[in-house]
């Protein structure tokens, strides 16, 4: 994973706090590791996890918003930040042989004027590749790209609208993703829509990728793969890296 500089002086001024994603154009938003940035300013965090989704090595999810501010000294504008957890996601346990879709309880830890209290995100029949938050986004693979093989995914709000555009990372028989995942954002969004659209899109990438890895397990290994006793050994051999689930913050 790339190591991330904090912003400039003038990247900072250039926008405001809660406006990572301009209203006007499209923009493209990068998921490298634990780190989510604009591809257009690489050097500015966005977004940051507890651990990389796309290695599926914890059994929750939490989001954090990086949050620049400028403070006076010395006469000189100096750039702090800090990092404000928005949402944590979690598997919803099903007992219910009729229920084939699985389901991920997101649940909003700051303010309701920022967050939403609870969003429950359901995959589709045969997996993660298509998804949805009732009421906000769905996502689904356009019907062309269903018979061509295609890595592209389209984000659609309540109103049947493509807000975003993702491009998929495929995982290698290795375990390690095939490029970095990206959400290309198509229209403007609110700033509590962008970050339930980010928290959906992690989300979907995390439990896509998480089945992807299991089906590389041997089977004696599935019900141990997140343990904490054997989630070295196994991604290990899945050619990921344990390091950043130390790092949890929720």
């Amino acid at each position: 994973m790339r190591e991330q500089d904090p912003p400039t002086y003038e990247q900072v001024t250039s926008c405001q706090p809660d406006d990572h994603v301009a209203s006007n154009g499209e923009q493209t938003l990068t998921l490298d590791g634990c780190k989510i940035y604009l591809s257009e300013t690489p050097l500015q965090l966005l977004y940051e996890l507890n651990s990389p989704p796309c290695e599926a090595i914890t059994n929750t999810h939490s989001l954090r918003k990086v949050r620049y501010r400028l403070t006076d000294g010395d006469g000189e504008g100096q750039m702090k930040q800090r990092l404000d957890n928005i949402y944590h996601m979690k598997e919803k346990a099903s007992f219910s042989l009729r229920e084939l879709r699985q389901h991920i309880i997101i649940t909003g830890k700051a303010s309701q004027k920022r967050c939403y209290k609870e969003v429950i995100l359901t995959s589709g029949l045969t997996g993660w590749k298509t998804c949805a938050a009732k009421d906000h986004f769905a996502a689904d693979i356009p019907m062309m790209g269903r018979l061509k093989g295609s890595n592209f995914i389209q984000w659609k709000n309540s109103d049947g609208i493509t807000v975003a555009l993702e491009i998929r990372a495929k995982i290698q028989k290795h375990g390690a993703p095939d490029g970095l995942p990206q959400l290309i954002i198509k229209e403007a969004l609110q700033t509590k829509d962008l970050d339930l659209l980010v928290a959906c899109w992690t989300a979907r990438i995390w439990k896509e990728s998480k089945a992807e890895l299991y089906a590389q397990l041997p089977s004696d290994n599935l019900k141990n793969f997140t343990s904490r006793k054997h989630r070295q050994r196994n991604v290990a051999r899945l050619g990921g890296s344990t390091g950043a689930a130390s790092g949890a913050f929720f």
